[in-house]
């Protein structure tokens, strides 16, 4: 789980500080975030992106190459090989333009991010730093080494690279060695985080066995297992590995060795969505199969005007589809992955999400942190789960803990007293004079057609 998070000249933060401690031995599970409209609740859940994209951007590299080398028998100038290209590009971050898109705007000073996380109960942190040039300054990770906690790795940039590699992490001397040389040619083209997962997943086990301790893996584990969703963009986690089908359980496609899946994910469906959509008396999977794999598609039936109507479950409304995407979500959340959600009540109705989630929080093993305007949720929440961002009059933004920082009376209701002001991190009401606005519009209008 994460302890912190604290970012500086990160997106539109000057100076992010979020802190999720209930007690020095205790983290809390789930934090909803609240604020205005264009606060930075987005951003909040963007750093886990940053994180996501950073530790991925050796991938995105060879993936490049390998479309590149895929094209190569293939006219890259025809109209349906520049698309290929054309696509990916579009989608394609090296480092740099990873920093560009999550830098402060106009602000010349560096932009870092230190994630403080719990793992097995061990206190750990990762940061990471790069200047006004977009360029990496600076990369640590410290950890659990062997019986003791230290540094993983330093990595820093001031006129040439200088680096410390902890000699109980990489173990082998010439492992070490060789990882040496690919700081020399490719930190700050990627992460050194970024370099270390593809080392380990381009190689067998036992080799990455007798070279590198395994307290190295379980971070790197820990940070690939993360699941987040934010502007359309989602981060898969572990079980989304386990089960490809929770990737995406409307359609899709299976090898056949993984049909198994696609039964016990239809019977798990079947329990939720009935529960939460009434008028949805059963979901199935329709399949088609050959020797190496099995196509599905979700199908379900609908009680529509007195008779159950069979349809493919795409065509259900917005809210029943997020239902269906939060479903892999939280199946993760309660077998403890830790996940960060933007808008997560997007579509659904007020009381069923906060029913919902106050089942799930109770029992989940995981972390949640999710951004929500559902001001009703804060009733079934504990106080030290609510946090609000507040914008004072030069958009300098802090946010708080409301459980910590105001005085909560157990009899006191949390959502009037949020939408009376009480806790900050509500809209400015009464500025706005819809009629006054079109009426300039039409006059403006009137003055351009008379000249």
């Amino acid at each position: 789980m994460f302890k912190s998070i604290v970012a500086k000249n990160f997106k539109s933060f000057d100076n992010l500080e979020l802190n999720f401690e209930q007690t020095q031995k205790k983290i809390k599970n789930a934090v909803f975030i609240y604020g205005e409209n264009g606060a930075g609740k987005t951003n909040i859940i963007e750093t886990i992106k940053f994180l996501y994209d950073i530790t991925n951007s050796y991938y995105q590299e060879t993936d490049l190459l390998k479309v590149k080398e895929d094209l190569k028998d293939f006219n890259k100038n025809t109209y349906i090989g520049k698309n290929v290209l054309e696509l990916f590009m579009m989608n394609f971050r090296d480092l740099k333009q990873i920093f560009k898109n999550y830098k402060m705007v106009d602000s010349t000073d560096n932009t870092s991010v230190r994630y403080d996380f719990r793992i097995k109960n061990i206190d750990g942190y990762y940061t990471v730093e790069f200047d006004n040039n977009f360029k990496l300054i600076n990369e640590e990770l410290s950890w659990l080494i062997d019986e003791r906690r230290g540094k993983h790795f330093t990595i820093s940039y001031d006129q040439t690279i200088k680096y410390e590699l902890s000699k109980g992490i990489f173990i082998n001397n010439k492992f070490r060695k060789d990882l040496e040389d690919n700081i020399e040619q490719f930190w700050g083209k990627f992460t050194f985080l970024s370099i270390l997962s593809n080392v380990i997943d381009k190689s067998n086990e036992d080799y990455i066995k007798d070279n590198l301790n395994h307290n190295l893996e379980e971070v790197i584990d820990f940070i690939s297992g993360l699941i987040f969703e934010v502007k359309g963009t989602k981060g898969y986690g572990h079980y989304h590995s386990k089960f490809g089908i929770l990737r995406d359980p409307v359609k899709g496609r299976l090898p056949i060795k993984d049909k198994y899946e696609i039964d016990i994910v239809e019977s798990s469906l079947n329990k939720y969505i009935t529960a939460l959509v009434p008028d949805i008396i059963n979901v199935e999977y329709e399949l088609k199969e050959n020797e190496k794999e099995v196509i599905y598609q979700l199908i379900c039936y609908k009680s529509i005007s007195g008779k159950i109507r069979r349809l493919n479950f795409e065509l259900e409304s917005a809210g029943t589809l997020h239902l269906l995407d939060l479903f892999s979500c939280f199946y993760a959340y309660m077998n403890g992955d830790v996940l960060f959600i933007d808008e997560i009540d997007t579509g659904i109705h007020d009381l069923l999400i906060s029913d919902l989630l106050s089942n799930l929080i109770k029992d989940a093993k995981g972390q949640l942190v999710a951004t929500t305007h559902n001001t009703y949720l804060m009733n079934t929440l504990e106080k030290e789960s609510i946090y609000t961002i507040a914008v004072d009059s030069k958009g300098k933004k802090q946010i708080y803990c409301i459980g910590d920082e105001y005085k909560i009376q157990n009899n006191n209701n949390i959502m009037l007293k949020y939408l009376n002001g009480d806790f900050k991190g509500i809209p400015y009401l009464g500025n706005m004079n819809f009629s006054e606005i079109i009426t300039c519009a039409e006059n403006d209008y009137a003055l351009c057609n008379k000249k």
